[in-house]
């Protein structure tokens, strides 16, 4: 199965920036927004840190769908989606 939101290279690079600010600032989670666009629903960015490393959930809510990665270092993996 594919992601129902592919990550750019721009997005990627903010992900690794926060979960770096996180780790200076003890926060073990995070959550941003990308408002929508003529061709984009609006789009909820939210990362928790595990034992493991950092879990990033990308939701839209309009489609009722969910992408989770995992994040270990600065690698961001593809885990699974869902759909409601």
């Amino acid at each position: 199965m594919k992601p129902y939101y592919d990550l750019d290279l721009t997005t990627r690079n903010r992900i690794i920036g926060l979960i770096k600010q996180c780790e200076i600032s003890n926060l073990g989670n995070v959550s941003f927004e990308y408002y929508p666009t003529p061709r984009n629903e609006a789009k909820t960015f939210h990362m928790e840190q595990n034992n493991l490393g950092w879990e990033l959930v990308v939701s839209e809510r309009r489609s009722g769908t969910r992408d989770v990665y995992e994040i270990v270092g600065d690698q961001i993996t593809y885990d699974y989606s869902e759909k409601d």
